[in-house]
């Protein structure tokens, strides 16, 4: 009998071990194959300890996504040993969590590079330097920080692309920046009709918009106040003429701060 217990344990021990060993094995595949060619990537520490996360059968699983004006926040998991493969349900673009769990896959946090690809207007898709998700398997995707990256190399901008695959192949999904586009027009216009905006950066950011020719005009009324406010403080003696001259090139008031100026030049008799 003890026997028996002994050759159990032993035989549970190496398949451990083999467990163990077998992650490795994956990431050392997959470095190469699941990182964009162009970008060479250092491993870091968390990216080698969590290989095993990035599969070549790109099991990867969306437990959380929102999607903002301003980015988008995963949280990503890896499905393995699954009995077959997961596929999502319900007509969405990616695989939840609980379509794995219907094929009895195991699900941890994927910790590692997620690759992420711009689409441009002539559906050519250009591949970026992959994010890494955190040991919890979040992910944060700043549209400005994609936008800077572009700028930087000389790419354009974020507003010459079309659209945003996450993950290899977009298992993450696949996110239309012209409709985004669109929806931060509305805030961006909302935040301006309560008085939170900035009316004269509305035009140049959205100038296609139905609103951009109203909110042009509020622009307009905007400065005018503004000009309005600079001449009282000029008359208190809070603002000098000068420093009104050069701060509203434009204005129907710069002739009566000029006068005002040659007033105070003219010697008293």
């Amino acid at each position: 009998m003890g026997d028996r217990r002994g050759m159990a344990t032993r035989v549970l021990a190496r398949q451990q071990i083999a467990d163990s060993l077998r992650p490795v094995v994956v990431m050392t595949a997959c470095m190469v194959a699941c990182v964009p060619s162009q970008a060479t990537v250092a491993p870091e520490r968390s990216v080698l300890a969590a290989s095993s996360l990035v599969e070549p059968e790109n099991r990867g699983v969306v437990a959380y996504r929102e999607v903002r004006s301003t980015g988008a926040t995963f949280t990503l998991e890896a499905a393995r040993g699954c009995k077959r493969a997961p596929r999502p349900s319900g007509g969405r673009d990616v695989i939840l969590d609980a379509d794995a769990e219907r094929v009895r896959c195991r699900l941890r946090p994927w910790r590692g590079p997620v690759g992420l690809a711009l689409r441009d207007a002539h559906g050519v898709w250009t591949e970026l330097a992959p994010l890494h998700a955190d040991r919890e398997g979040r992910l944060q995707v700043r549209f400005a920080d994609l936008d800077a990256g572009l700028r930087r190399t000389g790419d354009g901008t974020l507003g010459d692309r079309t659209a945003l695959r996450v993950g290899r192949d977009g298992w993450a999904g696949t996110y239309d920046l012209a409709r985004l586009r669109e929806v931060q027009a509305d805030l961006h216009a909302s935040w301006i009709g309560r008085g939170r905006g900035v009316p004269a950066l509305f035009g140049v950011l959205h100038p296609g918009h139905d609103r951009a020719r109203a909110i042009a005009e509020l622009a307009v009324e905007a400065r005018l106040a503004r000009q309005e406010l600079d001449f009282a403080a000029v008359g208190r003696g809070e603002l000098t003429p000068e420093a009104f001259l050069d701060r509203h090139v434009w204005s129907p008031l710069r002739l009566r701060v000029m006068m005002m100026m040659l007033s105070a030049d003219r010697p008293a008799s």
